[in-house]
């Protein structure tokens, strides 16, 4: 049985967005009691990971929709990541 690192990377990705929002959601309530520089800083580094691990998942939805097929719409800004990275060429590389 060859392993998906797609659906691993994308349990780890969808495991990280919802861990990263519960830290925003936790953080931003603590906000209204009590608000520091360090606290700020630390709610925008958990946006930049959430933002990151969602990204994750989208991309490599797009290229499990383009491996098959079956996708509909082309996102120019994905087509740019998956050509700069050749992508492609790792998503067909057969072992």
């Amino acid at each position: 049985m060859k392993p998906n690192y797609r659906w691993l990377l994308q349990a780890f990705a969808f495991i990280g967005s919802v861990f990263f929002f519960l830290q925003i959601w936790e953080k931003s309530q603590m906000m209204f009691v009590k608000s520091t520089f360090f606290d700020w800083m630390l709610i925008a580094i958990y946006v930049v990971f959430f933002f990151f691990c969602f990204f994750l998942m989208g991309i490599t939805s797009y290229l499990k929709q383009k491996g098959n097929d079956t996708l509909k719409n082309s996102i120019p800004l994905f087509e740019w990541i998956i050509e700069k990275f050749h992508l492609m060429d790792l998503l067909l590389k057969k072992e």
